[in-house]
């Protein structure tokens, strides 16, 4: 706003400056007065509230989000991005006694003083007239001095002679997600397999060990089926971030983690549709792991399984004089923390024992999705906030993201829909884009959900792409109308004919987008083409009030 003064001649000296010229004044004094009175206006006209109702149609979890304008005053989001994480923290030269998966280790005598401690919390509750005590599944802790051998892979804790155990020490925890198709019996089945603890040995036993850095969180873990991209993010990534805030180990002001992540197979035998099932499937997990462990800040250089976990001497040293690392951080125990709990891909709502139904998991988990989200976007180097409508002004239609035959949709008469309806609705800066997610690299992929207002996807691993979009941005998924089952009654396959909407229970918990489903055998109907019609251009207008500006 420009201000002038015909009686007194006052106009702006710098459009972007607060400070005015008043070109008649004589009196100094006057002069100052004046300007300190409009300097004050200003201010209150500026950082005064305008009112006691609401004064922006922003929805309150948005207010300690990146808004567009801070995007703009900045320059470009394009041009914020920063080297991923993991890139930051890579060294090219070795400075500790030895170097356990590419990290600095250094060597500690044991002078009796290495002494293992536990805090653990516990989510679930013990029933004595249950059958089974669940109540491991539930548990997540935290270890002070938490050791692994690397000659017999196995971890261990350690407590002065003399010092008697706490027995709730002892007590086991899931390694790794829960996958509800584990229960009853057979070789691939048993909740029991992914039960872990580590084991108590005497201190005086280890007369020396290599200690990793205390920025080093070890984070030993279980996959429940890595080889599948939306189990990996969701049922391993997804809980291993909660996990990290349960126990403060997420970024903020002041500390700067690295996460060292082993995989860990059960001794016990392979389950269900985990990496050890097949031969070929531990290779995509690996190949899975090695290119999005990045999201979680991680080198690929520092992860292996437990069992390929490597100690090495550097050049300064001849050989290694322990076997034995420890960790002054570490943490382990996902178990439920699964984005889907007890439910077989979140749509399943009754219990196995009492035949009742139970809560969503994911009620009050919305913010902390939202979380993980913006932990994902940032490790790769991305700004976690919202990009201003001049970026984000993509419909996105994720085509063949499933392998199922019935979710492998190419949208081509929704897109043609979609098109039409923008430009006789006189809408032409947005733009309507058919996607392969697949055929593109993480980085673009994550780039595709920041652009995008609004993303059209089938239920499933496919929609996890989803994971990046920004606050704000619509959601919309197909699911088959008939296509759910219930694994108790028996085994796979003992289908119930009705909606299977996968991951319902995550997708419509996260408060930071606006989800909407829609059925895949009907989609092609006059009726459900409208109606995905009018609900883009309804969710278009809606998303104005959500830009950031």
């Amino acid at each position: 706003m420009v201000v002038t003064s015909h009686t007194h001649g006052c106009s702006r000296l710098d459009s972007k400056s607060m400070f005015f010229v008043c070109k008649s004044l004589t009196s100094p004094v006057a002069a100052r007065i004046v300007l300190w009175l409009i300097f004050l206006l200003v201010q209150v006209m500026l950082f005064a509230p305008l009112g006691s109702g609401p004064t922006v149609d922003r929805p309150p979890f948005l207010n300690d989000t990146p808004s567009s304008q801070q995007f703009l005053e900045k320059g470009s989001w394009e041009k914020q991005r920063t080297a991923p994480k993991f890139q930051q923290q890579h060294s090219d030269r070795a400075t500790g006694d030895a170097t356990f998966n590419d990290i600095d280790v250094y060597y500690k005598k044991n002078n009796g003083m290495l002494q293992s401690s536990t805090n653990c919390i516990e989510r679930g509750m013990k029933d004595p007239a249950a059958h089974a005590n669940y109540s491991w599944m539930f548990r997540s802790c935290h270890f002070h001095q938490l050791c692994i051998n690397t000659e017999s892979n196995e971890f261990l804790m350690a407590s002065p002679k003399g010092v008697s155990e706490d027995p709730g020490e002892q007590e086991e925890l899931a390694l790794g997600s829960i996958n509800p198709r584990w229960s009853g019996r057979g070789f691939n089945k048993g909740f029991h397999k992914v039960k872990w603890h580590p084991r108590r040995v005497d201190s005086e036993t280890i007369l020396g060990y290599y200690e990793l850095p205390s920025n080093v969180v070890l984070v030993p873990f279980h996959s429940m089926a890595a080889h599948n991209v939306g189990h990996l993010l969701w049922d391993d990534f997804y809980p291993l971030f909660t996990l990290l805030s349960l126990f403060g180990f997420t970024p903020k002001k002041g500390n700067s983690f690295q996460y060292l992540p082993l995989r860990w197979a059960s001794p016990e035998g392979k389950l269900y549709a985990t990496c050890e099932m097949q031969k070929k499937k531990i290779k995509i997990c690996n190949d899975n792991l090695q290119r999005f462990l990045p999201l979680l800040g991680v080198n690929p250089d520092t992860f292996s399984t437990v069992k390929k976990a490597e100690l090495k001497v550097t050049s300064q040293q001849s050989q290694l004089k322990s076997p034995y690392v420890c960790s002054k951080q570490a943490v382990a125990g996902i178990g439920m923390l699964m984005d889907h709990g007890a439910r077989d891909h979140g749509w399943l709502l009754r219990d196995p024992d009492s035949g009742h139904n139970l809560a969503p998991h994911n009620i009050g988990r919305g913010r902390m999705f939202h979380k993980f989200r913006n932990f994902l976007v940032q490790n790769m180097g991305f700004p976690p906030g919202i990009p201003p409508p001049s970026i984000r002004d993509k419909i996105t239609f994720s085509t063949f993201s499933s392998r199922g035959f019935e979710r492998s949709l190419g949208f081509e008469n929704q897109s043609a829909i979609v098109r039409r309806a923008l430009a006789e609705s006189r809408r032409p800066q947005f733009k309507v884009q058919c996607i392969t997610m697949k055929e593109a690299s993480l980085e673009e992929q994550i780039q595709i959900a920041l652009e995008s207002a609004i993303f059209v996807t089938v239920s499933g691993g496919g929609a996890v792409t989803a994971t990046f979009l920004p606050p704000g941005s619509t959601l919309i998924v197909y699911y088959l109308e008939d296509g759910g089952y219930d694994f108790w009654n028996g085994p796979v396959g003992n289908y119930t004919y009705t909606p299977a909407r996968l991951d319902w229970d995550l997708l419509s918990n996260a408060a930071h987008l606006k989800v909407h489903w829609l059925p895949i055998k009907s989609m092609e109907s006059t009726q459900y083409l409208k109606i995905l019609e009018q609900l883009v251009l309804h969710e278009l207008q809606a998303t104005d009030g959500w830009s950031g500006l």
